[in-house]
């Protein structure tokens, strides 16, 4: 571990992004809501409307829950990262192999978001901090205490790029020729 590094280093997503979801959630929802409760006044079907209102509430709710609870630390023992449906996966310092900074564009026109890939001493992929919900400072943060060799390409990708030079980076629904995303 570089010696400037106070460790434990611990990492959550930027929250902000989260009430973002959520204000684009409340922005979508609330004009169905507000329909299907005028609808349901008429036929006597309030209560399940109501009922379903209730649950996707509670199911927002449940994922700003798994998005809060997200980390990402680092310390002696290694690489450890608690992901969005609560699986925690540890890397060990020695098994910590590389990692690469980059910047990704979406689309040619989109702002580019900063990437971090950590790879294993086999070059598999273990974790990912995207700067969709990473601040760039905090993916600094991590690779600048991260051991091993850091590669940082001095040119943005766009996703067709990293699909075709470096598909074992992304994820699965990443890498597929019919992606929307």
């Amino acid at each position: 571990m570089p010696e400037h590094t106070t460790l434990p280093l611990v990492g959550h997503p930027d929250r902000r992004s989260f009430w973002r979801a959520y204000l684009v959630y409340a922005v979508v929802m609330l004009p169905f809501f507000v329909l299907l409760y005028g609808l349901a006044g008429n036929s006597g079907e309030v209560l399940t409307v109501l009922l379903v209102h209730i649950g996707l509430l509670l199911l927002g709710g449940l994922a700003g829950v798994r998005f809060v609870r997200t980390t990402i630390w680092l310390d002696e023992d290694g690489l450890h990262e608690r992901g969005f449906l609560g699986r925690v996966s540890f890397l060990p310092t020695e098994r910590i192999g590389s990692h690469v900074v980059l910047d990704l564009h979406r689309a040619l026109a989109s702002r580019t978001t900063p990437q971090l890939f950590v790879l294993d001493t086999d070059d598999r992929l273990f974790c990912r901090m995207r700067g969709e919900y990473w601040s760039r400072g905090k993916i600094d943060r991590f690779s600048a205490a991260l051991p091993g060799e850091c590669t940082r390409p001095t040119h943005p990708f766009t996703l067709d790029e990293l699909q075709r030079n470096h598909s074992d980076l992304l994820y699965w629904y990443e890498r597929s020729p019919f992606r929307l995303a």
